[in-house]
């Protein structure tokens, strides 16, 4: 995924684990959040058996169109009477990338700083998008395009960023700087309030060293429990809130087209939904909508939340 941004000339935001130089649009291109050491092309050929399996493109990209097409009657194909821009910020395999055109895209970057799901981002999209420059990928954002985009999406992105001062800037900030006035940002991720309660594909886990004390009490023993390295699903524990920051790991499960079953485990960080506002508004940008979004029968699976950039949008709070 995402995890800041650099330039031709250096860094514009810095990495995850570092805090980088302040943003500065003259620098030139603007970077994102996959971490090579998680994403590389195991993980990244897991996530397109995942999504596949899940169904989750769909699920997101029919809320996405809803929350868009609601907010501005603009956002439609038949519309399109000028050059749009969108940006699909920490795009993984590109399974939004390349539906962004039928929103009435004209110019859409996937963006993402692992190479491998980059490569199978571009293999996975249709021809004549690419061949026509209507789709492009890279691990940087143009600079002609900073402050012309009319979209930016972060779909699963926000976890890679650690500590506030990251999410706030690297993050936010790098939306932000995109967005042109009044541009519209969608984040997807799972919904702070339920970060217990998920669907069977994918479970939050924390370590042992994490739980408070008074929670590990009520508890069978940790050590049954946790995993080898020592993590615990969150719904085998009694519910208790987390802190903000608190490391995840994350175990995705799929089956694949003939029937297996496949597991994938990832390092995440736990920020809530206020947080995430918090966040966001500290950057310029103002939450407008939001909505919890259900998996087949399993309510609150995952959120989104529908940002504007600009002065006078109407504040949603937590």
């Amino acid at each position: 995924m995402l995890t800041g941004a650099e330039t031709k000339q250096g860094t514009l935001y810095g990495h995850r684990h570092a805090m980088g130089a302040a943003p500065s649009r003259a620098q030139g291109l603007v970077s994102v959040p996959h971490e090579g050491t998680q994403y590389d092309k195991k993980i990244a050929e897991f996530f397109d058996i995942f999504n596949e399996d899940t169904g989750r493109p769909e699920l997101y990209y029919g809320y996405m169109a809803g929350f868009l097409r609601q907010a501005e009657p603009s956002f439609d194909s038949t519309t399109c009477a000028k050059k749009k821009i969108a940006v699909d910020f920490g795009c993984g395999t590109g399974w939004l990338t390349k539906r962004l055109p039928s929103l009435g895209f004209s110019d859409v970057h996937g963006i993402d700083t692992s190479p491998d799901m980059l490569k199978l981002a571009f293999s996975k999209t249709p021809n004549n998008l690419i061949s026509k420059g209507i789709v492009r990928y890279n691990n940087k954002v143009p600079a002609s395009i900073l402050g012309q985009c009319e979209l930016v999406t972060m779909v699963h992105v926000h976890y890679h960023f650690q500590p506030f001062e990251n999410l706030q800037n690297n993050l936010f900030g790098a939306v932000s700087s995109m967005l042109a006035p009044n541009g519209h940002a969608i984040l997807v991720g799972c919904p702070s309030d339920h970060i217990a309660d998920t669907p069977e594909h994918y479970q939050n886990c924390i370590h042992m060293d994490d739980v408070p004390p008074a929670i590990l009490e009520t508890a069978s023993d940790p050590f049954i429990l946790g995993d080898e390295d020592g993590y615990i699903a969150l719904s085998c524990l009694p519910r208790f809130k987390l802190k903000e920051g608190t490391p995840m790991k994350v175990t995705f499960n799929a089956l694949d087209k003939n029937g297996k079953p496949c597991v994938a485990s990832l390092m995440d960080t736990y920020w809530s939904d206020k947080a995430l506002v918090e966040a966001a508004q500290g950057a310029g940008l103002e939450l407008i909508g939001r909505e919890n979004l259900m998996w087949r029968s399993h309510p609150n699976a995952y959120m989104m939340m529908h940002f504007k950039k600009s002065t006078h949008a109407r504040s949603l709070h937590l």
